[in-house]
């Protein structure tokens, strides 16, 4: 007959001491236990205001761009600091409100799920996340690495043609509610 005895030097070893004609202990190893985090997903919110105003004076009243386009906003953050979302995400959603005034006159709101810009934005807009908390964001012909640490806020001067027509956006970007959360049950 044999008698054991296990010794846990927690968290890492175990001795095992048995007894039978012989004296004889082993010491193995023991693996950490792996805590099970639920993945959390980046979301912030932008607020970009861009002022446009004509660079030449071939600029016609068809060239501007005005009207509302106004989504409901798929991705947003509960009173308990989950986010909840109507698409599923794989890193990150983004909530946008862009205004144009000046020359165009006209008001987005929408949300940009993984970097997908809705095709009713009438120029080129592009995000992607990048490592960190920084939101890369081109905007016509300017490109701009937004730090999310905070609620920061970016200037930057952006050209645009459309036709003949030359423009200038003074662009304005501010941030809010900008993290990492976990999803919702």
């Amino acid at each position: 007959m044999k008698l054991c005895s296990i010794v846990v030097l927690f968290p890492l070893l175990v001795i095992t001491s048995c007894s039978a004609k012989k004296n004889t202990t082993v010491v193995e190893p023991v693996s950490k236990p792996t805590i099970v985090q639920p993945r959390r997903y980046f979301f912030a919110e932008f607020h970009i205001l861009a002022e446009t105003k004509t660079t030449n004076n071939t600029c016609q009243a068809s060239d501007r761009i005005s009207g509302d386009h106004l989504n409901p906003f798929s991705v947003s953050v509960s009173e308990s600091k989950k986010l909840l979302t109507e698409t599923p995400l794989k890193r990150f959603g983004l909530n946008i409100d862009l205004e144009l005034i000046g020359f165009d006159s006209s008001k987005y709101q929408f949300s940009s799920i993984d970097g997908n810009i809705p095709e009713s934005i009438p120029f080129q807009i592009q995000m992607r996340k990048l490592p960190g908390s920084i939101i890369e964001l081109s905007y016509l012909n300017q490109v701009t690495q937004i730090k999310m640490n905070g609620a920061p806020v970016y200037t930057f001067t952006a050209l645009e043609t459309r036709g003949t027509c030359q423009l200038e956006h003074n662009v304005n970007i501010f941030t809010d509610q900008a993290g990492l959360f976990e999803l919702q049950d």
